[in-house]
């Protein structure tokens, strides 16, 4: 329960949604560069697309929980 309520802070959620904005975005660019010259998006590539930003946000929030328990664990927090 202490992980999700870590998540949940509004550092973390900020602090993910811009590390998945910069990595989401350059995996979108190295992965579908069609899209940039116009080829049709279907279905399929909207998922990986949102995918490419999912995965990112994901990573970083799970980071940043598991490092503030971590610190807390050890009496080293600092916010």
């Amino acid at each position: 329960m202490r992980f999700w309520r870590e998540c949940a802070r509004r550092r973390v959620i900020r602090e993910a949604f811009q590390v998945s904005l910069l990595v989401g975005t350059a995996l979108n660019l190295i992965n579908h560069p069609g899209l940039l010259t116009g080829h049709a998006l279907t279905l399929h590539g909207v998922g990986e697309l949102a995918l490419n930003y999912l995965v990112p946000f994901a990573v970083s929030s799970h980071g940043q929980a598991t490092a503030a328990l971590r610190s807390d664990q050890e009496g080293i927090r600092a916010d």
